[in-house]
């Protein structure tokens, strides 16, 4: 269950969650499809849905109005999406969205859903999933004018099939280094620390030692065929909750970027989806 403040100022800068969203094309018909993020910008909200933004009215909580729309290319549907704080002039002073279809990272601004130049930044390809750092996401967006020094860059890394390539984002983007790392399907950043998942085994991998520790298997139960997903969710700025099956039963385990155990367990009598 989601709580809902009625009061636009209790909105809290980000919040995430998973929703069916009902909408309407310039035709009649209706789409319907799966949102995996949405993020409260202050008193915005971004929808995904086949590349389209509301914004809701604060008066009315439940009425919309198309502000702008943007095809994604090869019409391919939207894996995942993540806001990241101004960049600077480079970035028009906008928020960036961070896009994921079909294997390409796109890069837009925020509220045009334009493009991002591509003599600033290109789409990356090949891409399995990508992890921006957690705490580079929870900075407040910069005002107009700031000067360049005080500009601060965005961390984040991508993940392809053959390993993990390090990035960072400030006036252009610029490639750091790549790890050899294969099968991950799944990762959160908070700083040098990764959490990743790959078929078996959640993993901390050191992106600066470049070293990795195993520290659970996905699924405990012997000889399962039941196909379990692994949950990755960061909940502090030094810890992370990862889920692991039983056979009748899930656990979610707290752990730090060491890797080591925290706090209490948690327990569901199913293994939550989202």
């Amino acid at each position: 269950m989601t709580y809902a403040p009625t009061n636009p100022v209790d909105i809290p800068p980000y919040q995430l969650q998973g929703l069916f969203l009902s909408t309407e094309d310039t035709f009649g018909r209706e789409n319907l499809r799966y949102v995996p993020h949405v993020s409260h910008v202050w008193q915005e909200i971004f929808k995904s849905v086949v590349g389209k933004r509301l914004a809701e009215d604060p008066n009315k909580p439940e009425s919309y109005s198309l502000l702008s729309r943007q095809t994604v290319p090869l019409g391919k549907p939207v894996d995942e999406i993540v806001l990241v704080p101004c960049l600077g002039r480079a970035f028009s002073y906008s928020l960036i969205i961070f896009l994921l279809s079909d294997r390409i990272l796109y890069f837009y601004t925020l509220p045009s859903l334009d493009p991002v130049s591509l003599n600033i930044v290109k789409p990356i390809r090949h891409v399995v999933t990508f992890a921006v750092d957690h705490r580079d996401l929870q900075r407040p967006s910069i005002l107009p004018n700031t000067p360049t020094t005080q500009l601060e860059s965005v961390n984040f890394c991508i993940i392809k099939r053959t390993g993990v390539a390090m990035y960072v984002m400030r006036e252009r983007l610029n490639f750091l280094k790549e790890i050899p790392l294969q099968g991950v399907s799944l990762a959160c950043r908070l700083g040098h620390r990764l959490c990743t998942a790959d078929k078996e085994f959640y993993n901390m991998v050191d992106l600066e030692a470049a070293s990795l520790i195993p520290i659970i298997p996905i699924s405990q139960a012997p000889d399962s065929d039941v196909s379990i997903k692994p949950s990755i969710t960061v909940v502090s700025d030094n810890e992370f909750l990862i889920l692991s099956w039983t056979g009748t039963t899930t656990i979610g385990l707290f752990i730090t970027g060491e890797g080591d155990p925290v706090r209490g367990t948690l327990e569901w009598p199913c293994h939550p989806e989202a």
